[in-house]
């Protein structure tokens, strides 16, 4: 079985004087910290863009070439979906609110979703994406959810994913929009190209957009955000930008004690367990 190395950044965000001071080290798979996981043929060639773990045991993963595959044992063995609904579409996120209930997002607007922990999948009968490239999707429950793409798309569903509504108002133009994290039905901010973070506290009908971003994360472009709950949450992009609010996305501030390493890394994900605890993952 073939394994490519594997770098990443680990972020450990300690809580100092009420506010998250964030220590990054880089970090390999060959450490003893990280065990590398068995998967299926298909996925050993597949560049995996997207996770997520519903529990301590379950999760799925998606990536290129139409690849989904899921785990019950933490990560140790992975399996194919047996009915994917993607052919060979490149998958791009995936987000699980329980062990069975998920969805998934790709290229050429696919939209996917699982009630059975990602065995099989069923394609949405509405999106309201047309075509677009769709690298980001929270779903805060087995019902309530937000997709996000490219052209400013930013839709929003509250029937498993079967059916998607375009927000209302978004407030991003035509930004290219990459991630989304939902920390709540009603709550979540959504991030994107040039600095764009906007928020929602109505379940992605309506967006708002982030003050003091530009002081904070300028025009660089953001990839990644979580929200450890309705206030905390943490964003990461290129050129090793990290920044995080306790407002629930209206303010954000730029991260101190990055290393030099991740300064100029492009991170392209985090995930925050708690509003003190995280990672962040990229690459130099």
């Amino acid at each position: 079985m073939k394994h490519s190395k594997i770098s990443f950044f680990v972020l450990t965000a300690l809580l100092i004087g009420g506010f998250p001071n964030f220590m990054i080290q880089e970090a390999h798979a060959a450490v003893d910290t990280w065990t590398l996981g068995d998967v299926t043929d298909a996925a050993e060639t597949a560049s995996l863009r997207g996770v997520s773990m519903s529990s301590t045991t379950n999760g799925v993963a998606v990536g290129t070439g139409g690849v989904i595959v899921y785990t019950s044992d933490g990560g140790d063995t992975w399996t194919a979906a047996t009915t994917t609904n993607v052919g060979t579409t490149n998958m791009y996120g995936v987000s699980m609110s329980d062990a069975s209930n998920g969805v998934a997002v790709g290229a050429s607007g696919k939209i996917v979703r699982t009630t059975n922990g990602g065995v099989t999948w069923t394609a949405a009968a509405t999106t309201n994406v047309g075509t677009t490239q769709m690298p980001g999707v929270s779903m805060s429950s087995a019902t309530n959810g937000v997709a996000v793409g490219s052209t400013g798309t930013i839709v929003y569903t509250s029937d498993g994913g079967d059916t998607w509504t375009a927000a209302a108002t978004t407030n991003v133009g035509t930004t290219q929009m990459r991630g989304v994290s939902m920390s709540s039905t009603t709550n979540g901010v959504a991030v994107g190209s040039s600095g764009v973070i906007v928020y929602t506290s109505d379940g992605g009908i309506n967006w708002t957009l982030g003050d003091s971003v530009s002081n904070a994360a300028g025009t660089t472009n953001i990839y990644h955000v979580s929200m450890s709950s309705a206030t905390n949450g943490v964003a990461v992009g290129d050129s090793g930008v990290i920044v995080y609010t306790s407002n629930g996305g209206d303010t954000w501030t730029l991260g101190d004690s990055v290393s030099d390493a991740a300064e100029t890394a492009f991170l392209r994900g985090v995930s925050m367990s708690s509003t003190t605890n995280g990672v962040a993952v990229g690459s130099g």
